[in-house]
C-alpha cells in the first residue's frame, strides 16, 4: 500500500490501468483492492488473484502459497467478489487507440512470462492477431517497452515488488500524441521499511520483506 500510495501521489494520468496481481504478497490486500476499485479505470486478473479466489496454489512455491493462504483468510467478501469479476483479458479504446491488457501473455493470460529476449519474434503476431495498437502486460515484474512503428508492447514492471534490481516502485506512463504512443517508465521511492516491518509483524515469510530492499 505504501508503494501504491506514493506512486498515486506522484502520477497525474487520465486513465489508470492495473495489470493483475493486485494481491498475493503484501500485507494490505483489502486496502489495495479498495483503492483500485475507487481509482482504476481498467483492471485484469493475475495468477495470484486467481489463486486467492480459488485457493489452488499447486503451481506456486511455498512462499507464494503461504502468502495466498494468509490473504484468503483476511480478504473481505466485497473485495473477493471484485476479484471474481475481473477478466483475464481486457480490450478497450483510449484516445483513438485500441489497447489489450493481460497479466501474462495475450494467449496465456495467467501463466506465461513474456520477456523481450524470449518473445520479441511474437510481438508483431500478437498485435496483428488481436488487431490492437498497444499491448500492456505484467507478471514478470520487469519493465519493458517495445515499439514497431505506431504500435507498442509494454510492461510497467511492478508497483509493489520490482525484480529488476531497483527497489523503487515501477510504473509506466503512455502519452498519446497524434495517435502515436510514447511510453516512459518511472520509479518512485516509498517507505519500504514500513512495508517490510508490516510483513514481518503479521507473520508472512521473511523473504517477502527482505526482497523489497533489493528489488529481487
Amino acid at each position: 500500500m505504501e508503494a501504491l500510495e506514493s506512486t498515486a501521489n506522484a502520477v497525474n494520468a487520465d486513465k489508470i490501468a492495473i495489470l493483475g496481481d493486485s494481491v498475493g504478497y503484501g500485507p494490505n490486500p483489502n486496502e489495495v483492492l479498495s483503492w483500485i476499485r475507487s481509482n482504476a479505470d481498467a483492471c485484469v486478473k493475475g495468477n495470484h488473484d486467481e489463486a486467492t479466489i480459488t485457493g489452488n496454489t499447486s503451481w506456486f512455491n511455498h512462499t507464494a502459497a503461504s502468502a495466498i493462504a494468509w490473504t484468503r483468510k483476511r480478504i473481505t467478501d466485497e473485495n473477493l467478489s471484485f476479484l471474481r469479476t475481473l477478466p483475464e483479458i481486457k480490450i478497450w479504446d483510449v484516445s483513438g487507440l485500441r489497447i489489450m491488457m493481460a497479466h501474462g501473455s495475450p494467449t496465456d493470460p495467467l501463466r506465461e512470462y513474456v520477456m523481450e529476449n524470449t518473445h520479441h519474434q511474437l510481438f508483431d503476431y500478437y498485435l496483428d492477431r488481436f488487431e490492437v495498437d498497444i499491448i500492456a502486460l505484467g507478471h514478470t515484474h520487469f519493465p519493458m517497452a517495445w515499439s514497431s512503428g505506431r504500435k507498442l508492447i509494454i510492461n510497467p514492471g511492478s508497483i509493489g515488488q520490482p525484480r529488476d534490481g531497483d527497489w523503487k516502485s515501477s510504473h509506466t506512463i503512455v502519452e498519446i500524441v497524434d495517435g502515436v504512443p510514447f511510453p516512459t517508465n518511472a520509479r518512485i521511492e516509498y517507505d519500504v521499511q514500513r512495508t517490510a516491518d508490516k510483513i514481518r509483524r503479521i507473520g508472512l515469510p521473511n523473504v517477502l520483506a527482505e526482497r523489497l530492499f533489493e528489488g529481487r
